[in-house]
């Protein structure tokens, strides 16, 4: 019994517009898959050796390319080049300049926020805070603030004096602190391990 094969034109244009860099926009991959469908309808493409091959003499991807020639508006634009001095120190002022000039490239404000927040996390900020950022692919920077190692009020384990500071606490602490510093600490008040519920 014989076997037919078919290749879909009109799928392997709209893959070959998926698989296009620089990216095409979705409802231009939509248009080209259209535009191709229709010119099947009227025999413009034929199969040879299994590949797609325009009246021109164009495969799909060349066709793709000179359809392009008249429809720049089908390519994604291209952001402005990322603002990384922007969110290494951010303030508010430079955030809505950076606004204004995605905007004025998407001229979506929807999708101007979302691009937004996306540029953001890659440096670890978020839009509208003006905490310092870290370019992405580095660690950043310990908080000195927040260092356990660095206060010089916290009990070390290697301090000599530890025990004398806990008990001196615990002289004068209320009742509800020692309870509360020892359900953080996983013990009972005279240090036995605390039983585990259910």
């Amino acid at each position: 019994m014989p076997e037919y094969r078919y290749v879909d034109v009109v799928k392997a244009a709209i893959d070959a517009g998926h698989a296009r860099i620089p990216p095409l926009q979705e409802s231009a991959i939509r248009e080209f898959g259209d535009i191709i469908s229709y010119e099947v309808q009227h025999s413009d493409w034929t199969i040879i050796e299994g590949k797609p091959l325009h009246k021109s003499g164009k495969g799909l991807e060349g066709y793709l390319d000179f359809c392009l020639l008249t429809r720049a508006h089908w390519l994604i634009p291209e952001v402005v080049v990322e603002a990384t001095e922007m969110w290494l120190n951010p303030t508010l002022t430079a955030q809505g300049k950076r606004w204004r000039e995605i905007n004025a490239v998407l001229n979506d404000p929807i999708a101007t926020n979302e691009a937004m927040a996306s540029e953001a996390a890659k440096y670890g900020c978020r839009v509208g805070d003006t905490t310092p950022g870290t370019k992405p692919g580095t660690k950043p920077a310990p908080d000195p603030k927040n260092n356990p190692r660095d206060n010089p009020y916290a009990l070390r384990a290697d301090d000599p004096t530890r025990m004398d500071k806990i008990i001196k606490f615990l002289e004068t602490a209320k009742p509800s602190q020692v309870n509360s510093m020892s359900l953080s600490a996983g013990c009972n008040i005279d240090g036995s391990p605390r039983a585990r519920r259910g």
